[in-house]
């Protein structure tokens, strides 16, 4: 049965109208990063998703209802060996984060002000379909079949 899954935010800054944060974050620490709801979302699973939502949609609202207020503008998925081919990290140092970033542009006002007080927004949440499973083992028995 496919459920809303929801990722959780790390951090934001500001640059103009457009705000960057973690739409996704995959592995914290040099672990899985464990979401608010319990979910862990692979890299290659992020990836998956941040070419769909780019692709399909880049609409940006607030907690996922109402208008548009905001567009996607710039999409970063930074996966480990992504990051180490674009010379970001030498060899044998492994990220201190990985997942998907985004740069969003908003165009409503009231909606960026929020953003710029650190007010009751304190980041990005990405709306989907997916499958829960209770494990790796699980999730690589259900792919394989």
């Amino acid at each position: 049965m496919d459920e809303f899954q929801f990722a959780s935010f790390v951090k934001a800054s500001l640059a103009g109208d457009v705000v960057y944060g973690w739409a996704i974050v995959c592995k914290e620490g040099g672990d899985e990063y464990v979401d608010l709801q319990g979910d862990c979302i692979t890299e290659g699973e992020m990836q998956k998703a941040a070419t769909a939502f780019m692709v399909n949609s880049r609409t940006g609202k607030v907690m996922h209802e109402g208008r548009q207020v905001a567009t996607v503008l710039h999409s970063f998925p930074l996966t480990t060996d992504m990051l180490k081919q674009l010379g970001v990290l030498p060899d044998g140092v492994d990220p201190e984060r990985t997942g998907w970033a985004i740069g969003m542009r908003v165009t409503d006002s009231d909606l960026l002000k929020r953003f710029e007080t650190g007010g009751d927004l304190k980041g990005f949440s990405i709306g989907g379909k997916g499958k829960r499973y209770t494990s790796r083992a699980a999730m690589a028995a259900a792919e394989a079949s």
